[in-house]
């Protein structure tokens, strides 16, 4: 870097899926890109996304596609043509470094741009696909994983860092002290309709537990659907109810209100946004220790960490007579204090310059 790009604002340019950013409601992606390009910006940096059309991510922004152009599950053709006039959109702003958040982008860009790239994936590298992906990548850019259990799934990859999600602290923050409690206390679940995130099994251990339980997911896929309807739907009544998908508002008055926020995770999550999106808010996790779930949750003072569904039944009767020494004030402390977008924005900043000076 020249003495004159030093003094001035660093120009960060962010490949991310063809998505809308934010997304309207369930989207850890998308949240997370959302957050990054708004504390880079606080932090004084000049940010360009390329994502999908629809984004409202408050920074200079392109696109080729809207959302209902592609089906973005998959790498397409369209995918690729994505990620390709991307990069020749954020080389045309003349953008310092690429932070590429698509499992294609970090392997063609050699080919495809000379502005350093620096790379998160967002899924378990012990995935065949993300493996061979980011393996190839590590080659040529700087592979940043979003937890150290993703890293050690990995150790071949080579991994260059690792920085840890964040969320928006003044968005999800604790109720009113003068707000109106439930009548009756409930737990909640949020994520998606799936047996890796473990509905079944929150319901399971609430059952078991006597607590009510309501249930925000999502549910688009035909596979999403056919698991509500074996596993999940057998299981609901007056106690145990099924929401649907909440958009961000309704999410937030639930965490603020709900005992305890249940993720049973039945993979190795590389991350967990929901999680810290909790604790803001002052709600306690209750989780199984798979994945970075061991990071976030620190065991009997921000939550639980569990092995089974009978140790889980039994941490929500204690949550629910609170005789667990949690405190709600407490998660919210920990959330500002590990995972404010600030911190994560500065920690990118401080790896861009390395990967800038490296190239």
């Amino acid at each position: 870097m020249d003495a004159a790009s030093k003094r001035r604002a660093p120009r960060i340019g962010v490949l991310a899926p063809p998505w809308p950013i934010p997304a309207a409601a369930y989207g850890g992606v998308e949240a997370m890109v959302d957050g990054l390009g708004r504390g880079l910006t606080e932090q004084g940096a000049k940010v360009f996304l390329w994502s999908a059309a629809e984004s409202t991510c408050p920074v200079m922004r392109g696109a080729i596609y809207s959302q209902s152009d592609l089906d973005a599950s998959y790498v397409t053709p369209h995918e690729v043509r994505h990620v390709i006039e991307g990069y020749r959109w954020l080389d045309r702003h003349h953008v310092d470094v690429i932070h590429d958040h698509t499992l294609i982008g970090p392997v063609i860009a050699p080919g495809v741009s000379r502005t350093p790239v620096v790379a998160t994936p967002h899924l378990p590298l012990e995935d065949r696909e993300q493996h061979v992906a980011f393996e190839q990548a590590g080659r040529t850019c700087a592979v940043v994983a979003i937890s150290r259990a993703q890293a050690a799934a990995a150790p071949d990859i080579n991994i260059y860092d690792v920085v840890s999600h964040a969320v928006d602290l003044d968005a999800f923050k604790p109720a009113s002290p003068s707000a109106r409690p439930d009548d009756e206390p409930f737990m909640f679940f949020l994520g998606r309709m799936s047996p890796e995130k473990g509905v079944d099994t929150a319901i399971r251990a609430c059952l078991e537990a006597g607590a009510r339980l309501q249930i925000a997911a999502r549910m688009e896929e035909p596979a999403e659907y056919a698991y509500f309807a074996r596993a999940v739907e057998p299981l609901l009544d007056d106690r145990i109810v099924y929401l649907g998908e909440l958009n961000h508002a309704d999410k937030i008055a639930k965490l603020q209100r709900a005992c305890a926020l249940i993720n049973p995770i039945n993979w190795n999550e590389p991350f967990g946004l929901v999680m810290i999106e909790a604790l803001a808010c002052g709600c306690p996790v209750l989780a199984f220790e798979r994945g970075a779930a061991g990071e976030i949750v620190i065991d009997g003072r921000t939550g639980r960490l569990c092995r089974s569904e009978p140790e889980l039944a039994a941490h929500i009767r204690q949550r629910l007579g609170e005789r667990d020494g949690i405190a709600r004030d407490a998660c919210r402390r920990d959330a500002e204090m590990r995972f404010g977008l600030s911190r994560m924005a500065r920690d990118y900043l401080a790896i861009y310059a390395r990967v800038i000076v490296q190239n």
